[in-house]
């Protein structure tokens, strides 16, 4: 009975949560979209205006914009081009791919995904292990059954629920398709709101297998940092803190360190070593290189993790301390 209420008070968190990033979608996509329509208002009545005047009318036409609208503001062949392409695409919706880009990359979820994720992950494994760690359970498992599988267990327990984080992400983007109705990227990429080198990528199955796996790894190099930390220390604060700062430290040595070497030595950009940017498909062109990177990360830590439980004494003492 108790699995049961857990399950059903399981489901209906999710639907709560799915529920408010429903309501946030439709909030970004009518603040943002424009009443649906992808092009800047502004701009097409600017446009608009630009089509009605005499060629000798252009500077004080220049001068008035740079006052009212971007101090930039210039007429030049790139104007003209963009002006072409509202008209073109002014009766068009934005694409899903970037209601979800835009979304992800929003103030709000840009701080809650790389920062907060980590702590929706660990928080539940670390206070769970720490607990069974503290109630001294290993002994009494161990007289029904080897170390191998009770370190079996402990991994199967931190890695059961790191499904949730990619199928809500799935869920964001079907939500992001049944509000605009469009996976059509053109008229996003012709009006410069995705990057052209995107186009083909929309198109490969494989692209998106990648994204998923590379959040799914991700999250996995946070969980075997937990574990890692845990066979040293059961206490949960403790552990929670450290954990959160040896991903820091990741964080930073992914990038700076390592991504500028390649950046420096190779030309490899270090946008494919920054694990922060994981959520939105921004700077990930070459996405078999950003997979190549969290799956390095990914074993690397796995290892660390299990050679961590490899000392059966000296875990059983942490435990009984």
């Amino acid at each position: 009975m108790g699995k049961k209420n857990k399950i059903v008070k399981n489901t209906i968190y999710i639907i709560l949560i799915l529920i408010i990033i429903l309501s946030w979608i439709n909030y970004r996509f009518l603040e943002d979209g424009r009443e649906n329509q992808i092009y800047d208002h502004k701009y097409f009545q600017i446009c608009k205006e630009y089509s009605k005047i005499d060629k000798n009318d252009i500077q004080k036409f220049e001068q008035k914009y740079i006052k009212e609208f971007d101090k930039d503001f210039k007429v030049d062949d790139n104007f003209v081009d963009y002006c072409n392409k509202i008209t073109k695409y002014k009766t068009s919706t934005y694409s899903a791919f970037y209601l979800f880009e835009n979304i992800m990359f929003d103030r709000f979820m840009s701080i809650l995904f790389p920062f907060f994720v980590p702590l929706l992950i660990l928080f539940p494994i670390i206070y769970e292990l720490s607990k069974r760690f503290n109630s001294k359970e290993v002994k009494n498992y161990l007289l029904r059954d080897n170390y191998k599988n009770y370190i079996k267990n402990i991994f199967k327990t931190a890695y059961k629920d790191i499904w949730i984080l990619p199928t809500i992400l799935i869920v964001i983007f079907g939500i992001c398709c049944l509000v605009t109705r469009n996976l059509n990227p053109e008229a996003d990429i012709n009006l410069m709101l995705i990057d052209s080198t995107m186009k083909t990528l929309y198109n490969n199955p494989i692209f998106y297998i990648s994204y998923i796996i590379i959040i799914v790894l991700n999250l996995g190099i946070y969980i075997n940092i937990a574990l890692t930390i845990l066979s040293k220390n059961k206490n949960f604060i403790v552990s929670l803190i450290e954990s959160f700062l040896i991903i820091y430290i990741l964080w930073f040595v992914s990038e700076v360190i390592i991504g500028l070497f390649f950046q420096n030595n190779l030309n490899i950009l270090t946008n494919y070593f920054n694990l922060l940017t994981i959520y939105s498909w921004r700077n990930t062109e070459n996405i078999l290189l950003y997979l190549t990177t969290n799956l390095s990360w990914y074993l690397l830590t796995l290892l660390i993790a299990l050679l961590s439980y490899k000392n059966k004494e000296k875990f059983i003492h942490m435990c009984e301390k």
